[in-house]
């Protein structure tokens, strides 16, 4: 009896990890296109669902204060999101107080300003950088509030409602530069998987575990 008890529980938890990664993905920084300091260097990000949320997990080893280069201090970028895959960006989470955002608020970007792009804020110095991409929201209107949760190796933004970003289809995409300089960037392309496609890949794991029972009787 107490073998079956802990089958069952092992099951049980099977299909509550299936259930959390079948909501997972991540989006590798490949290939690397890191400038300078180690500290500019970001790995990949991982977006989770749980019902109808969104929670987006950037690791790096960028730090919150920012980081200085000589005379040039950047700043952490924000959370660029695409979400009809126009490349616009229509929506950014801000992960610092800044241009009059809060941190951790969602904002849907103001079309007649956009993003400040990469080296807004460079000194006169000949530093070199990644040209040309988007780091900051430049100004917006505020969506919603969510939680941005600065850890050891990575920024964590949670609470962000799938029905506030107006996401078209199963995809989207997002876009994340670690610094105002872009010394590093990851992007790609996300899907929104169906709670469907959750309970089809639990029941199946758990169909599994008990045909192997029977098979052993």
């Amino acid at each position: 009896m107490r073998r079956r008890r802990m089958e069952i529980l092992g099951a049980f938890v099977c299909f509550m990890l299936v259930a959390g990664f079948a909501h997972a993905y991540t989006i590798d920084n490949t290939p690397d296109h890191r400038i300078g300091d180690a500290a500019f260097f970001v790995y990949g990000i991982n977006v989770f669902q749980s019902g109808g949320n969104l929670t987006f997990d950037i690791y790096t080893n960028y730090p919150q204060g920012g980081y200085s280069i000589y005379n040039w201090h950047t700043m952490p970028g924000d959370l660029a999101i695409d979400p009809n895959r126009d490349g616009k960006y229509e929506y950014g989470i801000a992960f610092t107080g800044h241009d009059g955002l809060t941190a951790g608020e969602l904002y849907k970007v103001d079309p007649t300003t956009g993003w400040h792009i990469s080296g807004f804020d460079r000194p006169s110095n000949n530093f070199i950088w990644n040209q040309n991409k988007i780091v900051q929201i430049w100004a917006g209107s505020p969506q919603y509030l969510g939680a941005v949760t600065w850890n050891s190796n990575y920024i964590e933004a949670t609470g962000i409602p799938i029905t506030a970003l107006g996401i078209q289809g199963d995809s989207f995409n997002v876009f994340y530069a670690s610094a105002t300089c872009a010394n590093d960037y990851v992007g790609g392309t996300a899907s929104v998987p169906e709670p469907t496609t959750m309970l089809l890949l639990g029941a199946g794991l758990v169909g599994l575990v008990g045909f192997k029972k029977k098979s052993k009787k």
